[in-house]
């Protein structure tokens, strides 16, 4: 996993700050941009956000996300080596009124959308770069199918409060969401994780569901909490696969999974049908 950490440490640099040719709104005494700007203040009231109409929607935020979107420029490669940095699409601390869509279509993803808040719901198709969503609060649902990631996605500290989809994926780089939670049902199935892929430390509450995954490098799970059934049936896993000090309280299947390499389960709390 250290390899492909050089690409997704560029996620992130972009420019922090006031942009001169975007909408500024005060709110709550301070100053935002129309894409951070939030939805309340701390007190729990109703910022501009809150009541937009479709047009200021189209004017104030999505005109703006377009925008930076296009600024995207992604890395050059040069025989598998990072020859030039490139910049992300800028998106952290953005907060989203609305349900998003990310087909592919004129411009793949390559995006840090570090703690960022969605409180409609993330849709995901098509062919992508690469995208970080650390520390993101999805409030919708996230819903990818059928989705290429060429490179890295990460979702470290990430908090899903609705069902998660991620499947019939391919994520040619490597998989992070360490530390992230799932409050409700989280569907992996025949999703193909071609590099290395980690959930340790993750927390699912809902049923978390694996089977006919495909795991091409090591997959971590160490000190993950699965307070919910656990189904990995199908799997296979090409590589060593981390399951020491699981929580697997509320029962797990690994009915035919595949296992190629050494896998490691203990101690574990809870059982697991193998």
């Amino acid at each position: 996993m250290v390899g492909s950490q050089r690409l997704l440490g560029l996620v992130g640099r972009s420019r922090i700050g006031m942009r001169h040719d975007e909408p500024v709104i005060e709110f709550a005494g301070q100053t935002y941009n129309s894409l951070t700007l939030p939805m309340t203040d701390d007190q729990g009231e109703l910022s501009p956000k809150a009541h937009w109409d479709d047009e200021d929607y189209q004017r104030l935020f999505l005109s703006v996300l377009i925008k930076r979107l296009k600024e995207a420029t992604p890395p050059r490669t040069d025989d598998g080596k990072l020859a030039q940095p490139g910049q992300p699409a800028d998106f952290r601390n953005v907060v989203f009124p609305r349900a998003v869509l990310f087909d592919g279509t004129g411009f793949p993803l390559y995006a840090d959308f570090t703690g960022a808040q969605f409180f409609g719901d993330f849709h995901l198709s098509g062919q992508h770069l690469a995208m970080s969503v650390d520390g993101c609060l999805f409030a919708g649902s996230f819903h990818a199918k059928n989705a290429h990631l060429l490179a890295d996605l990460s979702a470290v500290r990430a908090r899903f409060l609705n069902k998660v989809t991620l499947r019939e994926c391919a994520l040619s780089g490597d998989g992070y969401f360490q530390n992230a939670t799932f409050e409700r049902k989280a569907t992996f199935s025949d999703t193909v994780f071609a590099r290395s892929v980690a959930f340790n430390n993750a927390r699912f509450a809902a049923p978390a569901l694996f089977s006919r995954t495909q795991f091409g490098a090591r997959a971590y799970f160490t000190r993950t909490r699965f307070e919910d059934f656990a189904d990995f049936s199908y799997t296979e896993f090409q590589q060593y696969a981390y399951f020491s000090q699981c929580d697997f309280s509320q029962g797990a299947s690994f009915q035919d999974a595949q296992f190629h390499d050494r896998s490691f389960f203990s101690p574990t709390v809870g059982w697991a049908e193998r």
